[in-house]
């Protein structure tokens, strides 16, 4: 055996080494991210926002007046936090007023 052939046989050996330190390194690293990306909880509930009405507008030009024999403007902004079982629309008389007739409205919507 010559000193080259030994050279050879040390060379060869340091790079099997590396190989398997390298092989190792990256199979540890795999499991650590795998490990890691399985902690979270899927089946967290996501945070839903809170249900509001906003931007409500009654009347022509929001004066919250309504004129008997013309249009009526009613509108909002609904933001439901996770459903609306049902949306409901009632007009009703003041009390303690005087009218020809009880007159009222109601519109509801099943959802």
């Amino acid at each position: 055996m010559t000193c080259n052939d030994i050279a050879y046989k040390q060379i060869a050996n340091k790079l099997e080494m590396r190989k398997k330190c390298t092989t190792r390194i990256m199979a540890l690293a795999f499991v650590a991210c795998a490990a890691l990306a399985s902690c979270k909880k899927d089946n967290e509930d996501p945070v839903l926002p809170e249900p509001s009405v906003d931007n409500v507008e009654v009347g022509i030009g929001n004066n919250e007046i309504g004129i008997i024999g013309r249009d009526f403007h009613f509108e909002m902004d609904v933001l439901a936090g996770e459903r609306i079982g049902t949306v409901q629309v009632r007009i009703v008389q003041r009390m303690g007023e005087v009218y020809e007739k009880a007159w009222g409205f109601e519109v509801t919507w099943e959802q």
